[in-house]
């Protein structure tokens, strides 16, 4: 990685480099969910990528108000989190009911196949649907990016990683309406999550092939085997054991391990015991959990 800073950026085009370069450099790369869509990712060897403007993500005011909104139609957006250590909030967000809670964690040279795309996309392949049966071709692909997020709150200097965010008065906010803005700024409330994204930008909309009028809510990236290798999934603090989904989850991590000399391992939460989720009581509308 370079020394450049935040405070030393200038323009939206570095700031883009710099999100782009400090994406691609974390250790490891944790995406919270539920055991049920956990076993999906790994039956399916994909991860889904949701549109930016879709109302299934949490934060509408992004894609209302930052970034170009003919681009956030081509935009879809697969979250990670970074950093070594549980997140609390997370947890309570993401993977309910909590249960089912687990988080994956991929280190940093498994993710490097995404890297490639710009030099050599012939690796990547993804799809309208989770059956894997109609692909996208490559060619309808713009870009597909590793890039951190960048927190900022009104149009005041932010601070990222400690450094601070020197973009003239009301210079951020000019910058809103961008292409290359478009998912990678988000309001400082936000901060919290340390979110790092793959996103994937489409030439063109991508349609429905049941409905010509409706864009894609979301696409499939098909994964090589090496990127759950050496993953690891941690059990969240009120994992059960003998719910359903949670046993064949187990069953599909040994399979993985068997079949392809894996090793991909399965921990505890540190906070086992320790929290209760009120947020439980608020399941009421899917059973499904839509990651971070």
């Amino acid at each position: 990685m370079t020394d450049k800073k935040v405070k030393d950026i200038k323009n939206i085009d570095e700031l883009a480099s710099f999100l782009k370069e400090k994406g691609e450099n974390h250790k490891n790369y944790n995406h919270y969910t539920t055991s049920w869509s956990l076993n999906l990712i790994l039956k399916n060897s994909t991860l889904r990528f949701t549109r930016g403007n879709s109302k299934n993500l949490n934060d509408w005011h992004e894609w209302n108000e930052k970034g170009k909104q003919d681009i956030w139609n081509k935009t879809y957006i697969a979250c990670f989190s970074y950093g070594d250590f549980e997140k609390m909030a997370m947890w309570g967000l993401y993977c309910l009911p909590s249960k089912e809670a687990v988080r994956l964690t991929i280190p940093q040279k498994a993710l490097s196949f995404v890297k490639k795309f710009n030099s050599n996309n012939s690796g990547i392949k993804i799809y309208k649907d989770e059956d894997k049966k109609e692909l996208i071709g490559n060619e309808a692909i713009k870009s597909i990016i590793l890039s951190d997020v960048f927190y900022f709150k009104d149009n005041r200097p932010q601070s990222h990683n400690g450094a601070i965010f020197t973009f003239s008065e009301n210079h951020v906010v000019n910058l809103l309406d961008k292409e290359n803005a478009t998912g990678i700024i988000k309001n400082h409330s936000w901060s919290y999550e340390k979110e790092v994204r793959i996103i994937i930008r489409f030439k063109d909309e991508q349609y429905s092939s049941k409905n010509e009028y409706e864009i894609l809510n979301n696409v499939y990236l098909e994964f090589p085997n090496e990127m759950i290798k050496n993953a690891l999934v941690t059990k969240g603090p009120n994992f059960d054991e003998y719910i359903n989904n949670n046993e064949n989850l187990i069953r599909t991590i040994e399979n993985i391990n068997n079949e392809t000399s894996a090793n991909m391992k399965l921990e505890k939460s540190s906070y086992k015991g320790l929290i209760h989720f009120k947020s439980d009581t608020m399941i009421f509308l899917k059973k499904e959990s839509k990651g971070c």
